[in-house]
């Protein structure tokens, strides 16, 4: 009837707008009656599928007791942690709101900032979090501030460093999962003249995983499975990845498992045949089966800070095999527990990773000897325990 009239559009459009606005009166109600006893604010950007979001998962479960306060400020791919992060804290999602100015959207910030001045003993935390830089002027000094960086972006392109150097003063610490990283932000101070005493402010937290009581035994590498764990990003690469497993299939008997969402969207038609893809994985038990069975595991991203899936496949061991970025050498040691491979064009890339591929696979007692190393290196290095401990002496 309402097409008939020619009143089905503005119908769809007018209760759009009431629906957006009934959501922004109800998220501005929960945020100006809902508790925080300790004044814990943790601003993320995202719930999706990602490594960067399992860690702020983590971060949010080892202080869940503390019961804080989950701000979710920009849209999110799918919903697969959403649940997580609501089981462990208030959830409060700004994302849809402020994601560009508007008179709705500033109202709800100047809410949560009032209630963030408000409070006592107020911490606000950003990981990996873009808006969190350009909101901290509008907290009173007696708000500590504190920030979580993975990694550098590339030289020339706009990340969390750049862009939170004009508020640097106001953060107590900072926080980075390596030394490499580490290391960069105090070049980049040096760079922008501060002095060294702000390089005390920086801690390494490293990022931990569930480590298996005893190692992960692999059998039959007459037909290896060769894992790939990701997102589809620029950064990650895929098309190399497709590349690779076109070539080593060439050669030798495996299977090249590619584990994540919309992943055959990156790779090249010529390539798809010799990949098989999973999807989106958010059950842990399939993802665990998955690393139980595999005998390798390949990344060959451009940047990165500490792969949580490095780790996680260490953990099941694993051989990683991985371009040498970020903070991955300083725990992969090449020949020992796995192996690096230079950054280059992609042509080279391929045929080093299918080169090393080839050798281990040939040579089942050298695999064995970096799987346990692998294995070794994660139970020694990985602890869930250390993690939690170090984030709740930062976050109390």
């Amino acid at each position: 009837m309402l097409r008939k009239l020619g009143l089905f559009g503005i119908s769809v459009s007018l209760f759009d707008w009431f629906s957006f606005h009934l959501n922004a009166i109800r998220l501005m109600v929960r945020i100006l009656i809902s508790t925080n006893p300790n004044g814990k604010f943790l601003f993320f950007p995202f719930y999706h599928t990602g490594g960067a979001e399992k860690i702020h998962l983590e971060i949010t479960q080892a202080i869940s007791d503390m019961k804080p306060w989950i701000i979710i400020t920009n849209p999110s791919a799918d919903k697969s942690l959403k649940q997580d992060f609501e089981n462990a804290a208030q959830v409060f999602e700004i994302a849809p709101f402020v994601k560009t100015p508007n008179f709705i959207g500033n109202l709800i910030l100047s809410i949560l900032v009032y209630r963030i001045n408000r409070h006592s003993m107020a911490l606000v935390f950003g990981g990996n979090c873009l808006p969190f830089y350009e909101w901290i002027p509008r907290f009173k000094k007696k708000v500590q501030c504190i920030d979580l960086i993975h990694a550098f972006v590339h030289r020339g392109e706009i990340g969390a460093e750049n862009v939170s150097l004009g508020v640097a003063e106001r953060l107590i610490k900072r926080i980075t999962i390596n030394s490499k990283t580490k290391g960069d932000f105090e070049k980049l101070y040096e760079e922008n003249g501060f002095s060294k005493h702000w390089n005390d402010r920086i801690l390494v937290i490293p990022n931990s995983v569930n480590i298996p009581q005893s190692p992960v035994l692999k059998s039959n590498l007459e037909e290896p499975i060769i894992l790939f764990v990701s997102r589809n990003s620029p950064e990650k690469r895929v098309n190399v990845v497709g590349k690779i497993a076109h070539q080593i299939k060439q050669e030798i008997s495996c299977r090249f498992v590619l584990i994540g969402p919309n992943l055959e969207d990156g790779i090249l038609e010529r390539d798809k045949e010799f990949c098989e893809f999973t999807g989106n994985l958010t059950d842990p038990n399939t993802i665990e089966k998955w690393y139980q069975q595999a005998h390798f595991l390949v990344l060959c991203s451009t940047r990165e800070g500490m792969p949580l899936v490095i780790m996680e496949a260490m953990a099941h061991s694993m051989v990683c095999i991985s371009t040498n970025v970020g903070g991955i050498p300083t725990n992969i040691i090449d020949g020992e527990n796995g192996f690096l491979i230079d950054l280059e064009e992609d042509e080279k890339t391929v045929n080093d990773f299918v080169n090393i591929l080839k050798t281990i696979i040939n040579h089942p007692k050298e695999f064995s000897r970096i799987s346990k190393s692998s294995y070794e290196y994660a139970k020694r290095n990985f602890k869930r325990e250390n993690f939690n401990s170090s984030w709740r002496n930062v976050l109390k």
